[in-house]
């Protein structure tokens, strides 16, 4: 089985294709499956080419998708994203036929499995037998690379939790994955309920309305949520900390999203914070709308809307 990539600009269309190697057919009950499935929220849109006489590539409409791992190089997993995702890939994997040896129809590493503009996952559905490289099915290596994945610092301490849980989680099932076992731990970690069905049981985040703290200075963000101060300062203490700046003082400006816009407060600190160029007073905060750009001395920041800056640079 072979994987590509390519982007038509005439059309403005991008696509994953998988051709079939020697020895690998379509499974009938998997592209039974397919064509009866009328909820497909969680697979990417597929067609079944042709080629004499036999069936021999997939090809998946990406859409505005961008992978996994792109996603995550953004630094956009936090806890209710992560949620979110785990439940959304134990319904794809409750619902989905599993194929030769108990593998599931799908690529599961982290540059075929995709999130679309909801921040929602999406898998590359794989109705195929004889795969050469079953490993890239395993639920298992998806999960590791999210509970390993080295991103950002959150700046929720329930954010690392999860991701701690998750380790252990990975660690304990070794190489042997269990569905019920996966259901199980979502519902001890998260309260939501998987049901074999597919039907999910609790309340589930809204991703798409998490925000993003950018240092447009370095290029990094910082995940943020609604009513949560976050200070920004060199100082251990701080959420956001801004080492190797000797401009920027240890502890030196706050910032909390409240309803649409940013309370942006300095800290009393040495050099200033600034909007618009004016500076602030120590201690008296300021309202801003999202998006507004502020200084932290010479340093600039932004609050943004998550998914406007995860689909920058797509």
């Amino acid at each position: 089985m072979r994987l590509a990539k390519r982007s038509n600009l005439a059309c403005r269309t991008r696509e994953m294709i998988i051709r079939l190697g020697r020895g690998e057919t379509i499974d009938p009950a998997a592209d039974k499956f397919l064509s009866e499935c009328d909820d497909s929220v969680f697979l990417m849109p597929q067609v079944v080419e042709t080629g004499h006489g036999r069936k021999r590539e997939l090809r998946y409409q990406l859409g505005r998708c961008m992978s996994l791992r792109a996603y995550l190089r953004k630094g956009t997993m936090n806890e209710p994203w992560l949620v979110d995702a785990l439940v959304d890939l134990a319904r794809a994997l409750v619902r989905m036929p599993r194929i030769e040896s108990g593998r599931f129809a799908t690529v599961l590493d982290l540059g075929h499995v995709f999130v679309d503009t909801d921040a929602r996952l999406r898998l590359a559905y794989v109705p195929v037998r004889g795969m050469a490289h079953q490993d890239k099915g395993s639920p298992l290596k998806l999960l590791k690379a999210l509970a390993m994945h080295e991103g950002p610092r959150h700046v929720s301490p329930s954010d690392r939790m999860l991701r701690e849980s998750l380790r252990a989680y990975v660690e304990s099932e070794r190489q042997a994955f269990s569905l019920n076992r996966f259901r199980a731990f979502i519902k001890d970690a998260t309260g939501i309920e998987v049901l074999a069905n597919g039907v999910v049981r609790g309340r589930l985040h809204n991703a798409r309305d998490e925000y993003v703290l950018r240092d447009l200075t370095s290029g990094n963000t910082f995940c943020m949520r609604e009513g949560l101060p976050v200070r920004l300062g060199r100082g251990d203490a701080c959420d956001v900390q801004l080492v190797g700046r000797p401009h920027i003082s240890r502890d030196h400006a706050s910032v909390c999203i409240e309803g649409d816009g940013v309370t942006l407060v300095d800290l009393g600190s040495t050099n200033g914070t600034y909007v618009k160029g004016r500076g602030l007073l120590p201690s008296l905060g300021i309202r801003i709308p999202i998006g507004q750009v502020f200084f932290l001395s010479g340093d600039r920041f932004r609050v943004e809307k998550r998914w406007e800056e995860v689909c920058c640079g797509q």
